[in-house]
């Protein structure tokens, strides 16, 4: 497969992904009640808190479990989405593809896991964040391994 068909069908492939988030975001609206009320109580709720000296940062003052379920639910959806597009790019064998999926998989399925903490509220919103910095560093190490084992 040339580059020029892998990018038209890049696009196809694009335009049924972001299908598939219109169609997450429809079920856990349609299912999550009052989400847009849970998110303005979130974002009304947000206060500038020093998390280091001199550092402030604004976070919420109290747990909002319903927003936070919500959004668990989303990060797994489309995990989920992002390994059907691994699969499919390793089908087709385009490798640099497959290495972006595999590291939005990564990021996804960890941004559910440390959502986690915030349901059971088992760890402060602070230490939250910087799990999710090194998750983002994880999906950048995966994606650059990805790149470099499928030349």
């Amino acid at each position: 497969m040339g580059m020029l068909e892998r990018r038209v069908g890049g696009g196809r492939l694009g335009l049924l992904k972001f299908g598939l988030f219109l169609v997450l975001v429809g079920i856990i609206v349609g299912i999550t009640p009052n989400i847009a009320s849970e998110v303005s109580s979130f974002i009304g709720d947000l206060q500038l808190q020093q998390i280091y000296s001199h550092v402030f940062f604004p976070l919420p003052t109290n747990a909002h479990p319903v927003l936070y379920n919500a959004v668990f639910l989303f990060c797994v959806g489309w995990g989920i989405v992002q390994l059907a597009f691994f699969a499919a790019h390793l089908v087709v064998r385009d490798g640099l593809e497959a290495a972006h999926t595999l590291s939005s998989a990564v990021f996804w399925f960890g941004s559910a896991y440390i959502i986690l903490y915030l349901i059971l509220q088992s760890a402060p919103f602070p230490i939250v964040l910087g799990y999710f910095i090194v998750l983002v560093g994880i999906s950048v190490i995966v994606r650059v391994l990805g790149h470099l084992v499928s030349r």
